[in-house]
């Protein structure tokens, strides 16, 4: 049997859009529900946060800036990207997946060592990008305005105190937060 161009452009795209349907299903799903973390994955991006940015001599780690908490808000956030919030949410279940599969463990289980080492691994297969965003959310938090409830340590103000920062007038209240502006 011989096959004529348009016939072969025919079937490559009815078996290409077959290929593509479950991706674009997926997404659309995702786009269609809540990116709320549930419990675990809460706790799994806190202990990989805490990994990235620990507590230093004179600086806050990311647990003390609630970075956890200010991630989970980005990712409710409908006014921010919405490709970088769903690739955050499917990569923070696929690193825990990875855990169990690499590691055999559970991610929250994970010694510091093992945690490095998963963190390299997924850092040179295809994770750069998932963990430069994770790094980015924590200096955000670090540094967002304490009203919005990250950035407080038990003392002082977290990352302001740290970089002596002085904050502008008028701060931020309860009537004029940035929830209460858009």
């Amino acid at each position: 049997m011989q096959t004529n161009r348009r016939s072969f452009l025919i079937s490559s795209f009815i078996l290409s859009s077959f290929a593509l349907t479950p991706k674009c299903l997926r997404s659309f799903e995702l786009e269609n529900t809540s990116l709320q973390l549930s419990d675990y994955k809460t706790k799994a991006v806190a202990k990989i946060q805490l990994h990235l940015f620990p507590k230093g001599k004179g600086n806050p780690s990311a647990k003390e800036a609630n970075a956890a908490g200010f991630l989970q808000k980005v990712l409710l956030d409908e006014d921010y990207d919405k490709d970088i919030r769903i690739g955050i949410y499917e990569n923070i279940e696929r690193i825990t997946q990875q855990s169990k599969s690499d590691m055999g463990k559970n991610i929250l289980v994970l010694s510091d060592s093992e945690l490095e080492e998963l963190l390299i691994n997924v850092r040179n297969t295809w994770g750069e990008t998932f963990l430069s965003l994770l790094l980015l959310f924590i200096i955000e938090a670090l540094f967002s305005d304490p009203i919005y409830g990250h950035n407080q340590p038990e003392t002082g103000k977290g990352g302001w105190d740290w970089i002596s920062h002085i904050p502008g007038i008028p701060q931020a209240n309860e009537y004029n937060r940035y929830e209460a502006l858009v």
